[in-house]
């Protein structure tokens, strides 16, 4: 059986499209799958592969969903800013803030 390895986080990387800080900030915490050979951080892609299909939300639709429900939740966050403001009506006088040093 061939497994596929990752030697370092540098080729992890750029298999899973981390940063390496990424990668060594999950290796520290203890969340990534690693095998250490001294210094050498090894990855197997079968461990790596699993450990990403459990996360929920992993898939590309549920990515898709959650990014098309924030720029809803944005827009409509704008909508409302720009009714308050047009009630408000435009500011007459200028209000005075203490100058900081």
């Amino acid at each position: 059986m061939d497994k596929q390895i990752f030697r370092g986080a540098r080729e992890l990387a750029a298999y899973t499209g981390f940063s390496e800080n990424a990668i060594h900030i999950l290796v520290a915490r203890g969340t990534l799958p690693v095998h250490r050979h001294g210094r050498l951080l090894i990855f197997l892609k079968d461990e790596i592969d699993e450990f990403f299909a459990r996360l929920p939300g992993t898939t590309a639709a549920d990515a898709l969903a959650a990014a098309i429900r924030k720029h809803d939740t944005t827009a409509r966050q704008s909508r409302r800013t720009r009714a308050r403001v047009e009630r408000l009506g435009p500011v007459t006088e200028e209000v005075s803030r203490p100058h900081r040093n």
